[in-house]
Order: C-alpha cells, then structure tokens, then sequence
C-alpha cells in the first residue's frame, strides 16, 4: 500500500514540472534504492534450524529494514518469507526471500525391546515414545496372540505412528510367555507332612497302603494334571530285607507344557504278629477200649495277618511205654511260621490206657524231650534215641542209621518180611516233617539215604511207620 501511494506522488511531480516549464531530468534528479545482496528462495529439511539473517543493503542511501512472516500447511510443510525494503525520498523497494520445510521424514518412534517373560508373571503395560520435528502425530496400536498350548503363547505388539504428511513409521515388539517351571507339589495330609522327597515310613501291619489326590496341594501357573500311585516293591521278603513288604507311593503333577515333578516316598510294612492257629483239640485222656481218635484235616487252621499261604505243618509222634506197649502217648503237632519268621506252635496230646506221663520228661542220657510239649523230640527209652510202638507182628524189623553223628548224608536200614506200605520221615525238633517219602514195599532188606547238608546243626529224628506200628531213631547234625 505504501509502495502504490509513493508512485502516485512522483507521478503528480512529474505533471507540475512539466506544466511549469521546469521537469529535471530522470538520470540527474532522481535515485531510487536498489536491495543488494537479497538471498535466493531455498528448502531445507524440516528440523533444521534457519539460516542467519543475511546482510543485505541499499543504494541511493535508503534504510533497509526486514521482516519475517510464517506460513504452513496441515501436513507440516512450514514456509517462512524474509522481507527487505529500502525506502528514501525517491522510493521504496521490496525484495522476499522463501525458506521452505519440507517434512518427507516420519515420526520419531522408540518401543520396549522384545522380551521374555515367564507362565504367571504380568505382561508388561505397552509404553512408546513418539515425535515429529515439523507437525502432529498420531500413534496406532495392535496386538496379535499366538497361542502354542494352555500354558504358553507369544504376543506380538504393533505401533504405528503417521505424521501430518502422511509419512509413516511403524515397530513392533514380540513378548514370548514360556513355562520353563514344573508344578510345586506341597503335602498337606498330616500323616505325611514330615516325610521328604525319597523318605521311608516304617508301619507295622500288613494294610496295602492307598494314596489319594487330597494327600498334596499343587500350584502351577496353569492347569495341570495330578497322578497318584502306589507300587508293590518288595512282598515276602523278611528273611533277605528284614521287612514284610515295601511300597512306592507318589504323586505325579504334569502342566500343559509338560513341565512334570514327582513326589514320591517309601512305606516299609514289618510284621511282627505271629500267626494264630484255630480249632486246636484239647488233650484227650482215651481208656483202653477207646477207639483211637481219626485226625480231622480240615480241622485246624491258620490266620495270619499278612501271609497269605495257609499250609499247616503237621507231625505225630508215638510214645511207647516199654514196660506195656498197650500203653502209650500220641502227640499231635501243628506248626506254622509266616513269610517274617513269626511262628506258631500248637500241640495235642492223647493219652492211652494207664500211661505214665513221667516218662515224657528229660531222660538221664543227656538228650532232653520238649518238657512244654511243643517239640517233636521222641520218647528216649533206652538211652540211645530210640524208641518202637512195634508189636510182634511187625512188617519190619532191625531199624539201622548210620553214620550217626553224621555231617551231610545219612542212611537208614530196614528190612521187610510181608508186603506193606511203609511211610519215611525227617523230623526236627520242633516236630516240622522236613523229608517225607510213602511207598509199597514187598519182603526185602531195603536201605534209604537222606541228605541233611542244607539243615542245621542239631538233633533230628527218622520216624518209619507201617499199617502195623512205629520206629524211629534219633540222628545228629553235627558240623
């Protein structure tokens, strides 16, 4: 506006020079200013500082004075104008200079670095940081899950942030949620709690031991299963352990990502009860024309707490008064020992006729009878071990054994004059049948060896019975 109202003075000038007779020359009269050293229009990236403000001057002796404006787009093209103007008595001159921002570069964009993280630990909070040097920004965010089972996944963050010129930068940050940790397993039954990992409860009876889910508490960070056991080891084992059974019992926890942890302990049954014999019959005094009592098999049984085998070991004896063989005593004899050693004697005694029970008591030879009558020691009638029921119709006579004492093997003698079955036996002690051999002989003189290497050492007893009665002879082990 200044500029147009200048030219319209110089040109009323002119007129009244011209008028008057008296217009100056244009070259002689006037100087109008001229700008030197005026910039050319120039871009520069967007964030870049401006350049300094160039010296710029005039002619003619005008004063120059500037300005500087700002305009820009929404985008964020950002255009600054510099402007000159010398102005003196003879006029005014404008020069502009154009410094563009152009904004082609996308925002600033920082995000968290991938990461692991593990089952049951919190997923981080998303947190950015985003810039731009010449306009507004806008940031975009997206989440993506990929799931590999109950227990674990990754995610898989996106950012994308656009400036106002639509330029673009975009990130993404990926999170891996692994279960790398197996199940806690933490027993809460009381009965267990000061047992550790591998430990043994000692118990004394023969229950099969049971474990249930309820015994243990189990954390994990998902879901899991629970396995409970209980394993037979070791059964019948006392005289090789010490011990009747031995169990594993334990608890077996396993995630969805198969992390799996076990607790487990021993439980060690000992027995110690002896077992206990059933339906045993009281003594029986028998007068002389008394029938003879038949032995009842199925009689007498046994019950054990923990072995399950129920064959009795039975044995007899026959105890012959010298003085009058119608006399004489039958001891009937029940034992039974469980799979630890506990063992159970019972015994019956039958008395017949008038027998004196006195001559059941320790002998002067040295060599005792079982004055509780619960062993199987024979009568000692002559000194020497031995002792007969035979009458004079015996099917076998002149009962021989050697070597007696023996070490290993010992052979019995006898010999048959009529046809009969004859039964053999090795008794111990404490009356167990520990060699046993039934047959049909014809007349005959027959000898029968035993081997005792695997027995003990001590006393034994070989009984050999017919239809018709009973001999027998008293052997030692010795080493």
């Amino acid at each position: 506006m200044r500029k147009s109202k200048t030219k319209f003075n110089y040109f009323i000038l002119l007129l009244l020079a011209f008028f008057l007779g008296n217009l100056p020359s244009a070259s002689a009269q006037l100087c109008v200013p001229e700008l030197l050293g005026v910039p050319q229009d120039i871009f520069i990236p967007c964030g870049k500082d401006l350049p300094a403000w160039p010296t710029v001057t005039a002619t003619c002796g005008a004063v120059v004075s500037r300005v500087q404006l700002k305009t820009g787009s929404r985008c964020g093209n950002i255009i600054y104008h510099r402007r000159w103007t010398a102005t003196n008595v003879d006029g005014t001159v404008v020069a502009t200079q154009t410094i563009q921002f152009k904004d082609d570069v996308p925002p600033v964009l920082i995000v968290p670095a991938d990461t692991t993280i593990y089952c049951g630990y919190p997923v981080p909070e998303p947190d950015v940081y985003c810039d731009d040097a010449c306009s507004w920004n806008e940031v975009v965010f997206s989440e993506k899950r990929t799931t590999h089972n109950d227990c674990e996944y990754t995610l898989v963050r996106t950012w994308t942030a656009t400036d106002g010129c639509g330029n673009a930068n975009q990130k993404t940050q990926k999170i891996d949620v692994v279960d790398n940790h197996a199940p806690v397993i933490k027993v809460v039954n009381p009965l267990l709690k000061d047992i550790k990992l591998g430990g043994e409860m000692a118990v004394y009876d023969c229950e099969s031991p049971q474990v249930f889910m309820s015994d243990v508490k189990v954390t994990d960070c998902c879901k899991f299963t629970l396995e409970v056991y209980d394993k037979l080891l070791v059964s019948g084992k006392c005289a090789l352990w010490g011990y009747h059974r031995k169990w594993k019992c334990g608890y077996i926890a396993t995630d969805k990502a198969g992390n799996k942890s076990e607790f487990y302990f021993y439980v060690v049954q000992y027995d110690d009860e002896a077992p206990v014999l059933h339906n045993v019959p009281e003594d029986t005094i028998l007068s002389c024309d008394d029938t003879f009592p038949a032995l009842d098999p199925d009689l007498v049984y046994v019950e054990d707490n923990c072995t399950r085998r129920t064959k009795i070991d039975f044995s007899q004896m026959m105890y012959v008064d010298p003085a009058d063989s119608s006399n004489y005593a039958v001891k009937r004899s029940w034992y039974f020992a469980d799979d630890c050693g506990n063992a159970v004697t019972e015994c019956q005694w039958i008395y017949t006729c008038d027998f004196d029970t006195t001559l059941l008591q320790p002998d002067t030879s040295g060599m005792e009878t079982d004055s509780s009558m619960a062993g199987a020691i024979p009568l000692s009638i002559d000194g020497l071990g031995q002792g007969s029921n035979s009458s004079s119709g015996s099917s076998f006579i002149d009962l021989t054994v050697y070597p007696n004492p023996t070490q290993s093997k010992v052979t019995m003698g006898f010999e048959v004059d009529e046809i009969d079955h004859l039964d053999i036996q090795l008794v111990d002690k404490l009356g167990r049948t520990l060699i046993q051999k039934s047959s049909n002989y014809t007349p005959g003189v027959y000898n029968y060896t035993m081997d005792l290497t695997r027995y003990p050492v001590g006393l034994y007893s070989i009984i050999l019975t017919s239809r018709k009665g009973i001999q027998y002879k008293s052997i030692i082990k010795a080493n």
